[in-house]
């Protein structure tokens, strides 16, 4: 009773919170070559790390797309940077990691929030904008990439609908994309 009198005595304001959600993407070669795994011939990291591009569909005619782009870390990197794991589910970008359960070599990508990892953009244009509005390009430094489009978004009722496609690949490359509520802490402080 005391707990339905707080709540009738509040006013108009929301407070929305929305579970972030990461993706976790393999890539192979045909004969099945794990080719994130560095210790592997033909990996896609032997001229250097590459880039994650993220774009989303604005409005505007002058400009339509809002692009970011970020270099692909290694988990050395992404920790020297961090530092702490105190606050879990910041914005990591890309980063080469391995899973928690095969311990197979991952890229992880996320944490997706209303930030997106494109910087300010609006919460309800993130989270409530429409579908396959938003994409990310991975480009390997030796010439190969993919480009995945996904969704991250809400309805009213509090489900949170997570979607991931890959729209275009370099040729010879087998691409999975797991998006969903996966953390930061479970692929970025495996061993903890």
């Amino acid at each position: 009773m005391v707990a339905a009198l707080l709540f009738a005595s509040c006013d108009n304001e929301m407070i929305w919170d929305y579970a972030s959600a990461s993706m976790i993407v393999r890539i192979t070669d045909d004969s099945g070559t794990n080719l994130l795994d560095t210790t592997q011939t033909g990996h896609l990291f032997q001229k250097g790390m590459g880039m994650l591009e993220t774009s989303y569909k604005t409005n505007d005619k002058d400009d339509p797309y809002v692009r970011h782009e970020e270099p692909i870390q290694t988990l050395e990197a992404y920790r020297q940077k961090t530092g702490t794991r105190a606050y879990i589910g910041p914005w990591a970008g890309a980063v080469l990691t391995k899973s928690p359960d095969k311990k197979e070599p991952v890229l992880f990508i996320g944490e997706f929030s209303e930030h997106s990892g494109s910087g300010d953009i609006e919460l309800t244009e993130a989270l409530f904008g429409e579908p396959d509005q938003r994409e990310l390009t991975l480009k390997f430094d030796d010439g190969r990439s993919v480009t995945i489009s996904y969704v991250h978004a809400a309805s009213l009722s509090h489900k949170l609908k997570t979607k991931a496609k890959v729209v275009e690949k370099s040729e010879g490359l087998n691409v999975s994309v797991d998006f969903d509520t996966q953390y930061s802490v479970d692929y970025l402080y495996v061993e903890q």
